[in-house]
């Protein structure tokens, strides 16, 4: 399944992003009792999206180099332009 993604972390950027449309996961409960979950649709991806967080992941790693660096070209002009310190 292909959603449109973006993130705080890349603010006003946005691309198609392919993911799995149902996924499963496996988790602690707040008993620290292992629990697995099936997910599908919009749930799924956001779920893949924050777990690329922690593995240091960004929907930006998926694309291809090319439209990875116009993403990072767009926001290094926005912060020359706001003067905003790297």
């Amino acid at each position: 399944m292909s959603y449109e993604e973006g993130c705080l972390s890349l603010p006003d950027q946005f691309a198609e992003i392919d993911r799995a449309s149902t996924i499963e996961v496996r988790y602690l409960d707040r008993q620290g009792e292992l629990r697995t979950q099936k997910v599908d649709g919009v749930h799924a991806a956001c779920l893949q999206h924050e777990i690329d967080h922690l593995s240091g992941k960004l929907f930006v790693d998926y694309l291809s180099s090319v439209k990875r660096n116009i993403i990072l070209r767009k926001l290094a002009k926005v912060r020359r332009l706001a003067k905003v310190p790297a």
